[in-house]
């Protein structure tokens, strides 16, 4: 399989994150709510951790970078199910239920493209295109619903840190608007990996250099980087998808 560097990008994200927890040795908190047994045991957490930091290497190796990647996102998709999808139905109107799942998902997405992308996978293709969409309708959301917090997360030296976060806000809502209707995905993807990395450089990389020692900045930094990978990856898709000409082809001919 050709390997691009929105896959290198991905697999060096995943591979990051891991390595975060395993060195930490505690579950990230994008996993809760864990149950307090499980929460306790330490082994799970750094097996876990194992789990991806294996994965995210072998999506660096051609042989075996679909069936890493999917494994990746397998992996993901089973604490979102597990644990996430049980407080958000019961809790449906809760944007802070809905976020770190919503994290996972972006971050499972650049794994999930690379599994499926080929000949006869668009459907899955978009699919997951929509789940990212859905993501960034929540990010966005959350901008403006926590305006305050997302506010001070602006740097001080920055004016108007109130307009930088709703204008944020929005750019993620456009984003996922275009994800959704598959709108000029290459310029989308892009412009959405260029945030996503002003936001780990300008946000995330100075709380780790203030507080090295904590587990928090180091999730964020990581994060935010596996969804600009993510959207990196989004920025590579062929568009409109053969499937797509396929049947314009097939209804201009009927016509």
């Amino acid at each position: 399989m050709h390997r691009s560097a929105a896959d290198s990008a991905c697999a060096a994200g995943i591979v990051a994150f891991a390595v975060v927890n395993l060195t930490f040795g505690s579950f990230a908190l994008q996993y809760q709510p864990m149950p307090v047994s499980l929460a306790k045991l330490s082994w799970l957490s750094i097996a876990s951790a194992l789990v991806m930091v294996s994965a995210g290497s072998a999506m660096a190796w051609p042989r075996t970078t679909r069936i890493a990647a999917m494994a990746v996102a397998c992996w993901l998709a089973t604490w979102v199910v597990a644990l996430h999808l049980p407080t958000i139905i019961t809790h449906p109107a809760s944007f802070g239920r809905l976020l770190p799942a919503s994290e996972v998902v972006a971050m499972a997405v650049g794994p999930a493209l690379i599994a499926t992308t080929g000949r006869g996978a668009e459907p899955m293709t978009r699919i997951w295109l929509c789940l990212f969409a859905a993501a960034q309708f929540v990010f966005g959301l959350c901008h403006f619903l926590y305006l305050d917090i997302t506010s001070s997360m602006v740097p001080g030296w920055l004016p108007g840190r109130a307009a930088w976060a709703v204008v944020t806000g929005v750019a993620h809502l456009a984003a996922g608007t275009a994800m959704a209707f598959r709108i000029r995905l290459r310029p989308i993807g892009g412009l959405l990996a260029v945030m996503y990395l002003a936001f780990a450089l300008l946000v995330c990389a100075p709380l780790v250099a203030a507080t090295p020692d904590r587990h928090l900045p180091w999730l964020m930094l990581t994060i935010t980087s596996c969804c600009a990978a993510s959207a990196f990856k989004v920025s590579t898709l062929d568009y409109p998808f053969r499937a797509d000409i396929a049947a314009v082809a097939s209804r201009s001919h009927d016509a």
